[in-house]
Parts: structure tokens; C-alpha cells; sequence
């Protein structure tokens, strides 16, 4: 009825992530491979959170699976997991990771990364995320081919800043998908009989049609509103190029419909190119803040208040948000 690690973990990838309904197990099916790993073999392990204040509670870490293992002692001091008083793995604020730099971790051969997608709420990702993420990674790996990651979050939202980084478009369609040369795999669970466990308590009764019950039992990911999100027309124009994060998106008029579509599909050979940061900016394209681009942004600004924007997948209009976010025109 719960998550099992086992079918993810024999693809043998070296980033590995799970998501799935709330409260299936997923974080004590890392704990117990990291026990059993060290106790059997001597690897450690590292345990990672966003902020230090999510560390509050590691005191409680190991209770609900101290009794899978009644002839071991578990003790937590000091960012430090111990087991029968010897050193079992570490626990890091992806925040402070870069206090890590020198710190060697010749044993640690595995890495849990709890909640890695937020929920709406008053926390946020950091700045650069990912690539903070990778630095401690790399601190921690060294040249080493055999530190496995287990990413693990609730299905909030199949939009997030490692997905978006590394590219990774997936859907509920099946369980397992896998990219770069299969050493990242995602992993949606589909757990039916814990779902219809689930519905049978007092508390599912209670919250049952809301949002929050779609997510947290049925597993759906409420935060990705498929609104506005469409392919684009055929009887689409070409309007221009805009540059965000190296990426090319294209821009595209459709002026019998009276819709502007954001596609992937992109005329590099035509000259209007908009950079949206100085970061993107690069000889022969235009910053989009810039004066003479301001046509541009009306554009866009009007057909957004007018809904008549499209977007042909919800990477592009996620994105488009945090381009729209930047230039005062959308709150995110």
C-alpha cells in the first residue's frame, strides 16, 4: 500500500525523483536505505533541506523507524546521524551548502533531498537554486561515480526549477521517465490502494472535493493550470525572438483569431531578437527594457490582460510568468 524505492532505485540512475501523494512514505523509504546501507556496508549518507529552519524537528528523524531496527542505536548532534555511536551521515541546509566546500565526504555514497518542489507558502526557492544544488553535489561526489540522489516532493506542480533545468517534460501519462542517457529518472507514483485507504478516514471525509484532497490523496497536481495553454495556429505569423536564460522562444501572431501564441518553434534567421536580461544580452539583440522595444512589451502587456496570450506547454508558460514577473507586468 506504500512507496517502495526498489523499482526506482534498479534503474541504477544517478539523479533519481519521486513524486507522488502526500504521505505515502517516500522519506522513510530513504531513511531506511541509508540504515541498511550503513549497517551492512559503512556508507553514509547526507540528508538536505532548503533552509536551516527545516531542521527544527531532526531530533525526531529516526523515530517512526527505530523499530525496524531494535538492536541499533540512533542518536542526531550536531548536523550529524549516528548510529551505534558511529557517524551514519549529515544533514546540510542547501542555504549554507557553500560552507561545505572544503569538507570531505569520502564515505557518503547516497543523497536525500526532502520536499525539493515548495508549496505555495511563505518559503521560497533560493536564488540559483539548482545550480547550489549541484555544488554541493559535486563537493560532496568529488569524481566519484557512485553518489545516487533521491529527489523526493509531493505532486504540487510538474513545474519546478529542476525540471526546468534539466529539461525533464513528463506527464501523469506513465509512471517512469527517464533523460540524460538514463541517469535521471522521475519517477510519478500511482498508489490506488493508499488512495482508497486514505478516503476512508474521518479527515479525507471532511476535506473531500477540495483542491487540498485532490492533492494530498488523489495525487494530482493542482498547482499546473492548463489554462491558456494551447498549440499554436497554423495560420500564425512570426513576430519575434525572445531570449530568457540562453533559450530561444518565439513569439507568434495569429491576427484572425486576434491571439499571440509563445511557442518553442523559433525563425532564427529573422532579426527581431529581444534579450529579456543583460545576462541573455549578446551582439545584434535588444534588451527588452530598452526604449526602442517598447512596442514589444505593449504587445504583450495587452494581450496578457486580454487572455488572448497562448502558450504551447506549461514549461513555456511558466517561464513567460517569470519573464512577465520581471517586467512589472504579471504577479506571479
Amino acid at each position: 500500500m506504500y512507496y517502495s524505492r526498489n523499482d526506482l532505485l534498479s534503474y541504477n540512475a544517478l539523479f533519481n525523483f519521486v513524486v507522488g501523494e502526500r504521505g505515502t512514505g517516500k522519506t522513510y523509504q530513504f531513511k531506511d536505505w541509508a540504515i541498511s546501507d550503513f549497517i551492512k556496508n559503512k556508507n553514509q549518507f547526507v540528508y538536505v533541506r532548503r533552509y536551516k529552519t527545516e531542521f527544527k524537528d531532526i531530533g525526531n528523524f529516526f523515530d517512526d523507524i527505530m523499530k525496524k531496527y531494535p538492536e541499533h542505536e540512533f542518536k542526531i548532534n550536531h548536523g550529524k546521524f549516528y548510529i551505534d555511536d558511529e557517524i551514519a551521515g549529515f544533514y546540510i541546509p542547501l542555504s549554507t551548502a557553500i560552507t561545505k566546500k572544503s569538507v570531505a565526504y569520502p564515505n557518503v555514497n547516497k543523497i536525500g533531498f526532502d520536499e525539493f518542489i515548495l508549496e505555495k507558502a511563505t518559503i521560497h526557492y533560493l536564488p540559483n537554486e539548482v545550480n547550489a544544488f549541484l555544488g554541493l553535489y559535486e563537493t560532496i561526489a568529488r569524481d566519484r561515480n557512485n553518489v545516487r540522489v533521491l529527489f523526493m516532493a509531493n505532486s504540487v506542480t510538474l513545474i519546478n526549477p529542476y525540471f526546468l533545468f534539466f529539461d525533464l517534460q513528463v506527464e501523469k501519462t506513465k509512471r517512469f521517465w527517464t533523460f540524460k542517457n538514463n541517469d535521471i529518472i522521475v519517477e510519478l507514483t500511482d498508489l490506488e490502494e493508499f488512495r482508497e485507504h486514505k478516503k476512508q478516514t474521518r479527515f479525507a471525509k471532511i476535506i473531500d472535493g477540495t483542491d487540498f484532497s485532490k492533492y494530498s490523496i488523489d495525487g494530482e497536481f493542482v498547482s499546473d493550470n492548463y489554462e491558456f495553454v494551447a498549440p499554436k495556429s497554423t495560420t500564425s505569423y512570426y513576430m519575434f525572438t525572445l531570449v530568457y536564460k540562453g533559450e530561444n522562444i518565439g513569439v507568434w501572431c495569429d491576427s484572425k483569431a486576434g491571439l499571440i501564441f509563445v511557442s518553442n518553434k523559433v525563425d532564427l534567421n529573422y532579426p527581431l531578437k529581444y534579450a529579456i536580461t543583460t545576462n541573455d544580452h549578446k551582439p545584434n539583440m535588444i534588451v527588452l527594457s530598452n526604449k526602442y522595444s517598447r512596442d514589444k512589451i505593449k504587445i504583450l502587456t495587452r494581450m496578457y490582460e486580454y487572455g488572448c496570450l497562448r502558450y504551447e506547454s506549461l514549461k513555456l508558460k511558466s517561464i513567460m510568468f517569470e519573464v512577465f514577473k520581471m517586467l512589472n507586468i504579471a504577479k506571479m
